[in-house]
């Protein structure tokens, strides 16, 4: 169950009406969690209460799992366009994102209270650090309480991101496995481009993290065998803005959160969702496609099996300077044959699975 001061989040209850009304055509929006008899949210309470036969109606569920979070009720008069499937589709995906919001919140809250925890406990070995300062055995002491506590904290961090993530594997069978094989590919060229060889964290936080927003797609449309319809292609294309959202109020992920909204951009700025080019793309955004795509193209497929090494090789030079940044692919190709190609074999290492 949500906590009762999740009833009142008025931005993300607004934002999510405001689209409804937007892009489905809802004259009013109610939205109602569970437990409660009366809108928490709603456009126009003295249309509420209107006879549903003088209405077209239209009810969706917000749910997070197997948990029933409330629902949305849409009402526009007779007189108007009825609600139809890609309204559906449209108002179920919206309150997916604000399903997600709401669990977010919730979430966060919890970290919220074990920060403040945290941030006692800290205050109080500061106090105690003061008070020993005089021998060099108690600096010592602290120094070493300091550093370990950071690295617990790191580690904190990075397992938050993998049970993320792992939350993506959990919903789209396709990416068991590919998370860790991208990552580790990209990290391996952020090595090479910068000559750094232990990477920013947030490169990595941002390669696991890149599909996040997929949690909100349909599974009718993430699963689909087939090729997708001008509709669905759309609403698949959302994933990136989606995670980005998801992302948005997490302080040590604001980083990550770029990767994840440009890892679809092109060099020749004929990507999405921003149609960004060239060194306006963030530096992780411009590296990820390659790892990515030479992924894809050497993975087995529904409607197509994998092709080798070398001829993903030959793709990849042939998108340079168009769909990848050329020194992205020239790093990507640097790295030892033998290194990319047991990477590429690695096909059950599931983030579900594997605690590094």
């Amino acid at each position: 169950m949500l906590d009762a001061s999740l009833h009142g989040p008025s931005d993300l209850l607004a934002s999510t009406a405001d689209s409804l009304r937007g892009l489905i055509g809802a004259e009013d929006v109610a939205i109602y969690l569970a437990g409660e008899t009366e809108p928490v949210f709603s456009t126009s309470e003295g249309h509420v209460g209107t006879p549903a036969s003088k209405q077209h109606v239209l009810q969706v569920p917000l749910t997070s799992g197997a948990d029933k979070l409330g629902h949305i009720v849409l009402r526009s008069p007779l007189g108007a366009q009825p609600f139809g499937q890609p309204a559906a589709v449209m108002a179920s995906l919206l309150a997916g994102q604000l399903a997600l919001g709401l669990g977010r919140a919730e979430a966060l809250n919890q970290a919220r209270a074990s920060q403040d925890d945290a941030r006692r406990a800290q205050t109080q070995l500061e106090a105690y650090a003061r008070d020993i300062r005089s021998t060099f055995k108690a600096e010592k002491e602290r120094a070493n309480q300091l550093a370990a506590a950071l690295r617990e904290l790191e580690e904190t961090y990075l397992a938050t991101v993998k049970g993320m993530s792992a939350a993506v594997e959990a919903k789209d069978e396709y990416t068991l496995g590919h998370l860790v094989r991208v990552t580790r590919y990209g990290l391996a060229m952020v090595k090479v481009i910068t000559g750094e060889e232990t990477p920013e964290r947030h490169y990595e936080e941002g390669f696991l993290l890149h599909d996040i927003g997929k949690l909100a797609i349909p599974d009718a449309i993430l699963k689909k065998t087939g090729s997708l319809d001008d509709i669905e292609w759309q609403i698949m294309r959302t994933h990136v803005e989606i995670g980005f959202r998801i992302l948005q109020n997490i302080p040590f992920l604001s980083q990550a959160r770029e990767i994840v909204l440009a890892h679809h951009e092109r060099w020749d700025g004929k990507g999405y969702p921003l149609g960004l080019g060239g060194d306006l793309i963030p530096l992780g955004a411009r590296l990820f496609p390659v790892a990515d795509s030479f992924d894809a193209m050497t993975s087995d497929r529904p409607y197509r099996a994998a092709i080798s090494v070398e001829e993903a090789f030959r793709e990849l030079e042939k998108g340079s300077g168009t769909q990848f940044w050329g020194d992205a692919v020239e790093a990507f190709l640097s790295l030892p044959h033998d290194e990319i190609e047991a990477i590429a074999r690695t096909r059950d290492e599931s983030l579900l699975a594997v605690d590094e």
